[in-house]
């Protein structure tokens, strides 16, 4: 008969579970001491029942009840201001005993030692410059500011080392005590404060530099502006005082002779009398003429040659214009300094920016100087 064999089942160790239930519940039960304590502290009132002061009939005013305030009537006798913070202490106790959940191992005595060790350093030479700077505080408590403790500390403290040197004394040890307290390095502290310092100014430097730089462009653009404003303002006066161009006119069209009228009718019966002209007759006549351009055009004519020569750089002041049925003539006039192979080579470019067919040009013409 086959015997059944036992399977050996791995236990699941308890140990760690309950450390990490043990710490959670210590970090509730401590918040919540904390916030006690601290709610007690903010309530004080000198007619409730304490340490310093026997009440009346009267209900309590704090809202820790009678133990509130006996406890924020002794802790506030004997540390003053300081003692606000025993609650932070209380409820951060709960945090170094909990954030360590994740080990198996049990509370590190040391580092909860060494953290107690430093609160206690900060409460008494708070408590000791407390009473020596700040007398009178925005609330009245039973033993100044400072408390029994600062009182007894800046008591034996000036007559040991004077007002200065227990000042100094007493801001070296409180400011060792925040570090074994909290574990801030105040070296860590200035170097980040610096730090933040410097990218602050150098952020203001950019935003400074880059506000200038938008003024500069801003008010170079207002200047060339108002240097466009003015020149246009001084070629409209230049073109209104500038005489205009002389357009020689038009020649009227020739009226047909006696003799054509004569030759247009042809005998029939007679012979043609014996000369040596040929009829006119013979000639087409002349096809009708479709219309030149007005004086108003050619004087526009005459201002937009000016102002594209102007913009290749060259300028030129036209002085007579000379229409035809087919080509117009203008007579240009250089600046002084203008050579006149500057404007040949503008033929084509001139020509695409009037829009027409072609443009040239007559480097010199006999008996002128234009």
């Amino acid at each position: 008969m086959a015997q059944a064999t036992r399977k050996k089942t791995r236990a699941v160790p308890i140990m760690p579970q309950l450390h990490r239930g043990v710490r959670e519940a210590v970090l509730i039960l401590l918040v919540v001491v904390g916030i006690y304590l601290l709610l007690a502290l903010a309530t004080y009132s000198p007619a409730d029942p304490g340490w310093s002061y026997s009440g009346g009939v009267s209900p309590v005013r704090n809202y820790g009840g009678v133990v509130g305030a006996r406890f924020a009537d002794a802790f506030l006798s004997v540390f003053g201001y300081l003692a606000y913070l025993f609650p932070v202490m209380t409820a951060y106790s709960g945090w170094l005993v909990f954030q360590d959940r994740l080990h198996s191992e049990g509370i590190d005595g040391r580092l909860f030692a060494l953290r107690w060790a430093g609160f206690l350093l900060t409460v008494g030479a708070g408590c000791g410059l407390a009473t020596l700077h700040f007398a009178r505080g925005p609330v009245p408590l039973p033993q100044g500011a400072g408390g029994v403790l600062g009182h007894l500390a800046a008591t034996h403290l000036l007559q040991a080392f004077g007002g200065v040197g227990a000042t100094l004394l007493l801001l070296a040890l409180f400011l060792a005590g925040v570090t074994l307290f909290t574990g801030l390095s105040w070296l860590g502290l200035m170097d980040r404060i610096g730090r933040y310092v410097l990218g602050g100014l150098s952020f203001l430097v950019i935003r400074a530099a880059r506000l200038r730089a938008a003024w500069a462009t801003r008010r170079l653009r207002r200047e060339r502006k108002r240097g466009r404003e003015q020149e246009i303002v001084r070629e409209r006066a230049a073109t209104q005082a500038r005489s205009k161009p002389h357009i020689e006119p038009v020649l009227p069209r020739v009226e047909p002779s006696l003799r054509a009228e004569k030759d247009r009718q042809i005998p029939l019966f007679e012979s043609a009398e014996d000369t040596d002209l040929p009829p006119l007759s013979l000639l087409d006549l002349p096809d009708p003429d479709p219309g030149g351009y007005s004086t108003e055009a050619l004087e526009a004519m005459s201002r937009q040659l000016e102002l594209k020569l102007r913009d290749f750089g060259v300028e030129v002041t036209v002085e007579a214009v000379h229409p035809g049925p087919v080509i117009t003539r203008f007579e240009l006039q250089p600046a002084p300094g203008v050579k006149v192979s500057q404007i040949s080579n503008l033929a084509k470019d001139l020509a695409r920016a009037l829009s027409t067919v072609s443009v040239r040009v007559v480097e010199i013409i006999p008996g002128k100087s234009v």
